[in-house]
């Protein structure tokens, strides 16, 4: 399972990179800082509604480990995008990383591999 605890601190740390991207955004002071607070929590919605293991919806848990991989490299995109280069090609690299180990060793360590 410490391939499934490294995947949940890369998800921590999006949602921490998502507020440092609102945070940083070029906008006013109140802007700034209401987009801090609101990007995370629309990111943890999105997350809960999609990508959650236990969110009702009808996709696997390998597509919902997948988009979720895409929804943490779209976070770096946006990183990059703001001017944080150097963190945003960092948090890449480990979330790619992350989930290749997760696609490489999935039948040892990954709930998706696994017959119900």
């Amino acid at each position: 399972m410490p391939l499934l605890a490294m995947r949940f601190i890369v998800e921590l740390v999006g949602v921490a990179a998502a507020a440092w991207l609102g945070a940083t955004a070029p906008v006013p002071g109140p802007a700034r800082i209401a987009l801090a607070i609101a990007a995370p929590l629309v990111l943890v919605a999105v997350w809960g509604v999609v990508v959650a293991p236990n969110a009702s919806n009808p996709l696997s848990l390998r597509v919902r480990e997948l988009l979720g991989t895409g929804i943490l490299v779209a976070v770096a995109v946006g990183l990059a995008l703001a001017g944080h280069i150097v963190p945003a090609i960092a948090y890449a690299a480990v979330v790619l990383a992350d989930q290749a180990l997760l696609l490489v060793l999935a039948p040892a360590f990954h709930p998706a591999s696994r017959v119900a």
